[in-house]
């Protein structure tokens, strides 16, 4: 009697095994990518905010820190819990009768988002830009903000501010 097919059947086992393995490994991996690629989103728009608010406050003569915005964009955090959101300029526009918030700031953003943003004035002499995420609709949110103060002849910010960053 043969023992090739018992050979050949423990190869092919071992194999579909091995190829099952490195599929899930691969499928994990590139769950991450995308989660660290909408979170990248976060960053940088959060980092623009607060640059902005740091250039509207160099030319406001006198210096003054832009209002808060009357409503985050989106103003739900429903719109962008697991996708993404196309915001019109309208929603980013919406304080300029009063220039504050993101008008105030000249901040507005033309492409599909995953976050809701926000501009907070927290005090005449600091503000917190903020981004909230819900990216895979679980109801658990994550948070990105970055904190800005006057100090002497311009705005100190502080290090980003990341909770739970992959939630």
């Amino acid at each position: 009697m043969s023992t090739w097919p018992i050979v050949l059947f423990g190869v092919v086992g071992f194999v579909v095994i091995m190829v099952g393995a490195l599929g899930i490994v691969g499928w994990q991996s590139m769950r991450k990518y995308i989660a660290l690629s909408k979170q990248a989103e976060a960053v940088h728009t959060v980092n623009e905010v607060a640059r902005d608010a740091s250039t509207a406050w160099t030319r406001e003569s006198p210096h003054k820190l832009c209002d808060s915005a009357s409503y985050p964009v989106p103003a739900s955090i429903v719109a962008v819990s697991g996708k993404k959101y196309m915001s019109n300029m309208t929603e980013w526009r919406i304080d300029a009768a009063a220039d504050k918030g993101f008008a105030c700031l000249k901040f507005e953003m033309a492409l599909p988002q995953y976050y809701q943003y926000d501009y907070d004035l927290d005090s005449p002499s600091s503000f917190t830009a903020i981004a909230h995420g819900d990216l895979d609709a679980d109801g658990v949110t994550s948070t990105f903000t970055q904190h800005g103060t006057v100090r002497g002849n311009g705005i100190a910010l502080d290090s980003l501010v990341r909770k739970n960053p992959e939630e």
